[in-house]
Protein backbone atom coordinates (compact mmCIF):
# COMPACT_ATOMS: atom_id res chain seq x y z
CA UNK A 1 0.00 0.00 0.00
CA UNK A 2 1.38 3.23 -1.17
CA UNK A 3 2.09 5.23 2.28
CA UNK A 4 0.67 8.48 3.18
CA UNK A 5 2.56 11.76 1.97
CA UNK A 6 2.87 14.94 4.02
CA UNK A 7 0.56 17.33 4.42
CA UNK A 8 1.31 20.19 1.56
CA UNK A 9 3.40 23.20 2.48
CA UNK A 10 1.73 26.49 3.25
CA UNK A 11 2.90 29.59 1.42
CA UNK A 12 1.85 32.95 2.77
CA UNK A 13 0.76 35.19 -0.12
CA UNK A 14 -1.24 38.88 -0.19
CA UNK A 15 -4.27 39.43 -2.36
CA UNK A 16 -3.86 42.44 -3.85
CA UNK A 17 -6.63 45.08 -3.98
CA UNK A 18 -8.50 45.62 -7.43
CA UNK A 19 -7.63 49.06 -9.40
CA UNK A 20 -10.53 50.90 -7.93
CA UNK A 21 -9.50 50.03 -4.08
CA UNK A 22 -6.31 50.75 -4.64
CA UNK A 23 -6.57 54.22 -5.83
CA UNK A 24 -8.28 54.79 -2.38
CA UNK A 25 -5.39 53.51 -0.50
CA UNK A 26 -1.86 54.92 0.45
CA UNK A 27 1.25 53.12 1.49
CA UNK A 28 0.51 52.97 4.85
CA UNK A 29 -2.82 50.70 3.78
CA UNK A 30 -2.17 47.46 5.36
CA UNK A 31 -2.84 44.40 2.45
CA UNK A 32 -4.77 41.32 2.49
CA UNK A 33 -2.87 38.57 3.59
CA UNK A 34 -3.70 34.60 3.60
CA UNK A 35 -2.03 31.40 4.33
CA UNK A 36 -2.48 29.33 1.22
CA UNK A 37 -1.50 25.99 -0.31
CA UNK A 38 0.16 25.46 -3.63
CA UNK A 39 -2.13 23.72 -6.27
CA UNK A 40 0.57 21.74 -7.54
CA UNK A 41 0.96 20.19 -3.73
CA UNK A 42 -2.84 19.96 -3.73
CA UNK A 43 -2.59 17.81 -6.67
CA UNK A 44 0.19 15.82 -5.71
CA UNK A 45 -1.17 14.73 -2.57
CA UNK A 46 -4.71 14.14 -3.92
CA UNK A 47 -2.75 11.61 -6.35
CA UNK A 48 -1.01 9.96 -3.86
CA UNK A 49 -4.67 9.35 -1.52
CA UNK A 50 -5.86 8.28 -4.80
CA UNK A 51 -3.04 6.08 -5.89
CA UNK A 52 -3.56 4.68 -2.42
CA UNK A 53 -7.24 4.11 -2.77
CA UNK A 54 -6.73 2.46 -6.13
CA UNK A 55 -4.14 -0.35 -4.24
CA UNK A 56 -6.94 -1.29 -1.91
CA UNK A 57 -9.26 -1.84 -4.50
CA UNK A 58 -7.12 -4.15 -6.43
CA UNK A 59 -6.19 -6.15 -3.25
CA UNK A 60 -9.32 -6.25 -2.92
CA UNK A 61 -10.53 -7.37 -5.71
CA UNK A 62 -8.07 -10.00 -6.29
CA UNK A 63 -9.64 -11.47 -2.84
CA UNK A 64 -6.67 -12.19 -1.28
CA UNK A 65 -8.00 -10.09 2.48
CA UNK A 66 -9.76 -12.34 4.75
CA UNK A 67 -12.93 -10.10 6.34
CA UNK A 68 -10.82 -8.51 8.92
CA UNK A 69 -8.37 -7.54 6.35
CA UNK A 70 -11.16 -5.82 4.52
CA UNK A 71 -12.64 -4.16 7.40
CA UNK A 72 -8.93 -3.05 8.67
CA UNK A 73 -8.60 -1.52 5.29
CA UNK A 74 -12.27 0.12 5.03
CA UNK A 75 -11.36 1.91 8.81
CA UNK A 76 -8.27 2.97 7.23
CA UNK A 77 -10.12 4.29 4.12
CA UNK A 78 -12.55 6.20 5.98
CA UNK A 79 -10.18 7.10 8.40
CA UNK A 80 -7.97 8.54 4.96
CA UNK A 81 -10.74 10.61 4.02
CA UNK A 82 -11.75 11.45 7.33
CA UNK A 83 -7.93 13.27 7.60
CA UNK A 84 -8.03 15.04 4.21
CA UNK A 85 -11.72 16.21 5.50
CA UNK A 86 -10.65 17.69 8.46
CA UNK A 87 -7.68 19.12 6.63
CA UNK A 88 -9.46 21.09 4.23
CA UNK A 89 -11.92 21.86 6.86
CA UNK A 90 -9.52 23.48 9.12
CA UNK A 91 -8.03 25.25 6.36
CA UNK A 92 -11.12 26.69 5.18
CA UNK A 93 -11.77 28.24 8.52
CA UNK A 94 -8.92 29.73 8.87
CA UNK A 95 -8.97 31.36 5.24
CA UNK A 96 -12.64 32.92 5.90
CA UNK A 97 -11.64 33.92 9.48
CA UNK A 98 -8.16 35.29 8.17
CA UNK A 99 -10.03 37.32 4.97
CA UNK A 100 -12.77 38.17 7.26
CA UNK A 101 -11.21 39.90 9.70
CA UNK A 102 -8.80 41.90 7.00
CA UNK A 103 -11.86 42.66 5.47
CA UNK A 104 -13.34 44.15 7.99
CA UNK A 105 -10.16 46.17 8.23
CA UNK A 106 -10.24 47.17 4.40
CA UNK A 107 -13.33 48.77 4.81
CA UNK A 108 -12.62 50.44 7.56
CA UNK A 109 -9.83 51.99 5.98
CA UNK A 110 -11.52 52.87 3.17
CA UNK A 111 -14.54 54.64 4.55
CA UNK A 112 -11.60 56.52 6.35
CA UNK A 113 -10.36 57.63 2.95
CA UNK A 114 -13.99 58.21 1.67
CA UNK A 115 -14.11 60.28 4.91
CA UNK A 116 -11.29 62.26 3.90
CA UNK A 117 -12.12 62.68 0.51
CA UNK A 118 -15.65 64.36 1.14
CA UNK A 119 -13.36 66.95 3.51
CA UNK A 120 -10.85 67.71 0.73
CA UNK A 121 -13.69 68.34 -1.58
CA UNK A 122 -15.53 70.67 1.00
CA UNK A 123 -12.13 72.27 1.78
CA UNK A 124 -11.77 72.88 -2.36
CA UNK A 125 -15.61 74.17 -3.17
CA UNK A 126 -15.03 76.69 -0.01
CA UNK A 127 -11.09 77.76 -1.96
CA UNK A 128 -13.26 77.97 -5.22
CA UNK A 129 -15.45 80.36 -3.18
CA UNK A 130 -13.01 82.33 -1.76
CA UNK A 131 -11.30 83.02 -5.05
CA UNK A 132 -14.32 83.40 -6.95
CA UNK A 133 -15.52 86.12 -4.20
CA UNK A 134 -11.94 87.97 -4.55
CA UNK A 135 -11.73 88.04 -8.30
CA UNK A 136 -15.19 89.52 -8.37
CA UNK A 137 -13.88 92.20 -5.51
CA UNK A 138 -10.91 92.93 -7.65
CA UNK A 139 -13.20 94.34 -10.43
CA UNK A 140 -16.21 96.15 -8.21
CA UNK A 141 -14.78 99.77 -9.66
CA UNK A 142 -15.62 98.56 -13.26
CA UNK A 143 -18.80 98.60 -15.04
CA UNK A 144 -19.99 97.77 -19.15
CA UNK A 145 -21.11 99.27 -21.54
CA UNK A 146 -23.00 97.15 -23.84
CA UNK A 147 -24.56 97.68 -27.23
CA UNK A 148 -22.45 100.50 -27.70
CA UNK A 149 -21.81 100.82 -31.91
CA UNK A 150 -18.14 99.93 -32.72
CA UNK A 151 -15.65 102.00 -34.90
CA UNK A 152 -12.19 101.37 -36.11
CA UNK A 153 -10.02 104.65 -33.98
CA UNK A 154 -12.83 105.29 -31.89
CA UNK A 155 -12.34 107.65 -29.22
CA UNK A 156 -13.49 105.54 -26.17
CA UNK A 157 -12.90 107.77 -23.35
CA UNK A 158 -15.01 110.75 -25.22
CA UNK A 159 -17.84 108.20 -26.41
CA UNK A 160 -17.84 107.07 -22.28
CA UNK A 161 -17.96 110.71 -21.18
CA UNK A 162 -21.01 111.57 -23.62
CA UNK A 163 -22.96 108.24 -22.69
CA UNK A 164 -22.72 109.60 -18.96
CA UNK A 165 -23.65 113.12 -19.79
CA UNK A 166 -27.21 111.08 -21.35
CA UNK A 167 -27.84 109.69 -17.88
CA UNK A 168 -27.02 112.97 -15.80
CA UNK A 169 -23.69 112.05 -15.00
CA UNK A 170 -20.89 114.32 -15.43
CA UNK A 171 -17.54 112.27 -16.10
CA UNK A 172 -14.10 113.85 -15.69
CA UNK A 173 -11.34 111.76 -17.34
CA UNK A 174 -9.49 112.13 -13.85
CA UNK A 175 -12.21 109.50 -12.73
CA UNK A 176 -11.44 106.63 -14.80
CA UNK A 177 -8.21 104.64 -15.24
CA UNK A 178 -8.53 103.07 -18.44
CA UNK A 179 -11.54 102.79 -21.12
CA UNK A 180 -11.25 99.42 -23.57
CA UNK A 181 -12.82 97.10 -25.68
CA UNK A 182 -12.69 93.47 -24.30
CA UNK A 183 -13.75 89.98 -25.80
CA UNK A 184 -12.73 88.84 -29.51
CA UNK A 185 -12.64 91.10 -32.29
CA UNK A 186 -15.92 90.77 -34.77
CA UNK A 187 -16.64 90.57 -38.29
CA UNK A 188 -17.44 94.39 -40.37
CA UNK A 189 -20.72 95.07 -41.35
CA UNK A 190 -21.37 96.65 -44.90
CA UNK A 191 -19.71 99.61 -43.71
CA UNK A 192 -15.85 98.49 -43.67
CA UNK A 193 -15.05 100.70 -40.65
CA UNK A 194 -18.26 99.76 -38.49
CA UNK A 195 -17.46 96.23 -36.58
CA UNK A 196 -21.16 93.96 -37.28
CA UNK A 197 -21.16 93.15 -33.48
CA UNK A 198 -20.09 95.65 -30.90
CA UNK A 199 -17.70 94.29 -28.10
CA UNK A 200 -18.64 95.81 -24.64
CA UNK A 201 -16.88 98.78 -23.39
CA UNK A 202 -15.22 98.35 -20.22
CA UNK A 203 -15.11 101.06 -17.98
CA UNK A 204 -11.88 101.01 -15.11
CA UNK A 205 -13.06 103.62 -12.61
CA UNK A 206 -10.68 104.73 -9.52
CA UNK A 207 -13.59 105.02 -6.95
CA UNK A 208 -16.67 102.72 -6.62
CA UNK A 209 -18.42 105.37 -5.76
CA UNK A 210 -18.44 107.10 -9.12
CA UNK A 211 -19.35 103.30 -10.46
CA UNK A 212 -22.77 103.59 -8.23
CA UNK A 213 -23.45 106.55 -9.24
CA UNK A 214 -23.43 105.51 -12.94
CA UNK A 215 -25.09 102.60 -12.51
CA UNK A 216 -27.82 104.13 -10.16
CA UNK A 217 -28.28 107.12 -12.94
CA UNK A 218 -28.66 104.37 -15.97
CA UNK A 219 -30.60 102.65 -13.78
CA UNK A 220 -33.22 105.51 -13.80
CA UNK A 221 -33.05 106.39 -17.39
CA UNK A 222 -34.05 103.72 -19.28
CA UNK A 223 -34.10 103.62 -23.76
CA UNK A 224 -30.97 105.21 -23.61
CA UNK A 225 -29.79 105.02 -27.17
CA UNK A 226 -26.53 105.97 -28.78
CA UNK A 227 -28.10 108.66 -30.78
CA UNK A 228 -25.98 112.05 -30.79
CA UNK A 229 -23.00 109.41 -29.81
CA UNK A 230 -21.57 107.76 -32.61
CA UNK A 231 -22.21 107.49 -36.16
CA UNK A 232 -25.17 105.55 -37.89
CA UNK A 233 -28.58 104.38 -36.63
CA UNK A 234 -28.72 104.54 -32.71
CA UNK A 235 -28.94 101.37 -30.70
CA UNK A 236 -29.89 100.99 -27.03
CA UNK A 237 -27.28 100.98 -24.94
CA UNK A 238 -26.90 99.51 -21.48
CA UNK A 239 -24.78 100.09 -18.31
CA UNK A 240 -24.03 97.08 -16.27
CA UNK A 241 -22.05 95.94 -13.01
CA UNK A 242 -18.88 94.24 -14.66
CA UNK A 243 -18.95 90.54 -13.93
CA UNK A 244 -16.50 87.89 -13.73
CA UNK A 245 -17.05 84.38 -16.01
CA UNK A 246 -18.30 82.52 -13.51
CA UNK A 247 -20.93 85.33 -12.58
CA UNK A 248 -21.77 86.21 -15.94
CA UNK A 249 -22.92 82.19 -16.77
CA UNK A 250 -24.11 81.81 -13.13
CA UNK A 251 -26.62 85.05 -13.57
CA UNK A 252 -27.22 83.60 -17.44
CA UNK A 253 -28.39 80.54 -16.16
CA UNK A 254 -30.49 82.25 -13.07
CA UNK A 255 -32.69 84.05 -15.47
CA UNK A 256 -33.23 81.27 -17.99
CA UNK A 257 -34.32 79.10 -14.38
CA UNK A 258 -36.66 81.78 -13.18
CA UNK A 259 -38.26 82.12 -16.99
CA UNK A 260 -39.01 78.57 -16.87
CA UNK A 261 -39.89 78.24 -13.21
CA UNK A 262 -42.78 81.05 -12.96
CA UNK A 263 -42.87 81.42 -9.37
CA UNK A 264 -39.69 82.91 -9.48
CA UNK A 265 -39.91 86.76 -11.03
CA UNK A 266 -36.80 88.15 -10.51
CA UNK A 267 -33.27 88.35 -10.70
CA UNK A 268 -30.74 90.52 -10.66
CA UNK A 269 -27.24 91.89 -10.04
CA UNK A 270 -26.23 93.52 -6.81
CA UNK A 271 -22.56 94.68 -6.07
CA UNK A 272 -21.65 91.68 -8.29
CA UNK A 273 -23.77 88.65 -6.99
CA UNK A 274 -26.29 86.88 -8.11
CA UNK A 275 -30.11 87.13 -6.60
CA UNK A 276 -33.05 86.04 -6.97
CA UNK A 277 -36.73 86.32 -5.64
CA UNK A 278 -39.66 84.67 -5.67
CA UNK A 279 -41.84 88.05 -5.69
CA UNK A 280 -42.50 91.66 -4.45
CA UNK A 281 -43.63 90.52 -0.77
CA UNK A 282 -40.80 87.61 -0.64
CA UNK A 283 -37.16 87.82 0.44
CA UNK A 284 -34.27 87.96 -1.66
CA UNK A 285 -31.99 84.95 -2.01
CA UNK A 286 -28.33 85.22 -3.40
CA UNK A 287 -26.45 82.66 -5.55
CA UNK A 288 -23.41 81.71 -5.39
CA UNK A 289 -22.99 78.46 -7.57
CA UNK A 290 -25.25 77.08 -10.38
CA UNK A 291 -25.67 73.85 -7.59
CA UNK A 292 -27.33 76.43 -5.50
CA UNK A 293 -30.02 76.99 -7.89
CA UNK A 294 -31.50 73.22 -7.79
CA UNK A 295 -31.25 73.93 -3.57
CA UNK A 296 -32.79 77.35 -3.48
CA UNK A 297 -35.30 77.48 -7.06
CA UNK A 298 -35.85 73.53 -7.04
CA UNK A 299 -36.09 71.05 -9.99
CA UNK A 300 -36.16 71.90 -13.64
CA UNK A 301 -39.87 71.27 -15.38
CA UNK A 302 -40.05 68.68 -17.47
CA UNK A 303 -40.60 69.49 -20.94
Amino acid sequence: MTSRSPPPVRRHVELEPSPAQASALTPSTPALTIDAVSTHEIQRWMSQIEQCLNDICTISGDGKLNTEQKLKISNISRQEFAEVRSEFSDKLESVSKTLNDQLGEFTKTIEAKNLEIAFLKTSVTNLQRQLAVHEQNSIKNELEIVGLPEYDNENLMQITSIMCKKIGVDLNEQDVDEVIRVGPRNLHSSDSSQRKWPRPVVVKLLRRRTRDEILKAAKSRRNVTSEHVVEGPPKNVYFNERLTKENRTLFREARQWCQRVLSFKFCWIRNGAVHIRQSENRAAVRLQSIEELDQKIGHEPDG
